[in-house]
């Protein structure tokens, strides 16, 4: 899941993103990656790598994560912002890392995941004197339920075969997507967040432009799952994955702090 991480500004990039930069490393034969990454451990230069990751993720959380975790591990990150749906098939092929993505049954048959990085939650947002107070996916059958194509909001949700609801996307940021919501466009909202606190995701709300008062935030996430780094077994990459988890492990305590402020 590509949770607690949505884009507040649709148009920020974090620096130094460039589909140029990607498109190098990507074209690297597995010899070729080989040797360049000998060649780093022997001279203690981070490796390069691909990670792909959701275009909607807040840049502003998500970028100095990603930077607190590239030094212990000896990795230097090439950013590569694209569709969530697009996200899976680069990890599928062997193309990149992923980030924002947690293990189903039938991913980890094929992915090899890191240790958690943190805990991220879904939330049903609804209009007040309209509440939805929904407690599981479930209980939003038989509504309309507005969300974007570039986030991750868990399996049941995600699965069209799955899902309990009947879903109306909706694009742009989050300040775009809370004017079609209050204009009634759909019964709730969902949004991500990087915690399962309701002052957090209120807070996100104002930040977004949101009215509070004319807003119903749900007593409790409805989904609540780990954000995990993903790279498919066969992939070159994979090798990397233990450095990263050492290097998850630690940077927790700070981890911990950046997800809950």
């Amino acid at each position: 899941m590509n949770r607690g991480i949505e884009r507040e500004e649709a148009a920020s990039t974090p620096a130094g993103v460039t589909r140029r930069g990607f498109c190098a490393g990507a074209a690297l034969s597995p010899l070729g990656a080989s040797r360049a990454w000998a060649g780093a451990a022997q001279d203690a230069q981070p490796l390069q790598i691909p990670l792909a990751l959701s275009e909607a993720v807040d840049p502003q959380f998500v970028t100095p994560l990603l930077r607190l975790i590239e030094q212990p591990a000896r990795i230097r990150w090439t950013l590569v912002p694209v569709p969530f749906s697009r996200l899976l098939m680069m990890v599928e092929q062997g193309e990149a890392m992923g980030f924002g993505v947690s293990p189903t049954e039938a991913r980890a048959a094929r992915w090899r995941f890191s240790t958690q990085v943190f805990r991220g939650a879904v939330w049903a947002i609804s209009r007040r004197g309209q509440a939805v107070q929904a407690r599981r996916p479930e209980d939003l059958r038989g509504l309309t339920v507005c969300s974007s194509r570039q986030a991750s909001y868990g399996a049941d949700l995600d699965d069209a075969a799955r899902r309990p609801v009947e879903t109306e996307y909706v694009a742009g940021d989050l300040a775009q997507r809370l004017r079609t919501f209050q204009a009634g466009r759909c019964d709730v909202l969902l949004v991500t967040s990087r915690n399962a606190s309701a002052a957090t995701m209120r807070a996100r709300l104002r930040a977004a432009g949101a009215d509070a008062q004319a807003l119903v935030i749900g007593e409790r996430p409805l989904v609540e799952e780990g954000v995990h780094f993903a790279v498919a077994k066969d992939s070159r990459f994979v090798d990397v994955m233990p450095r990263l988890d050492a290097a998850i492990e630690a940077r927790r305590l700070r981890i911990g702090q950046m997800a809950r402020e």
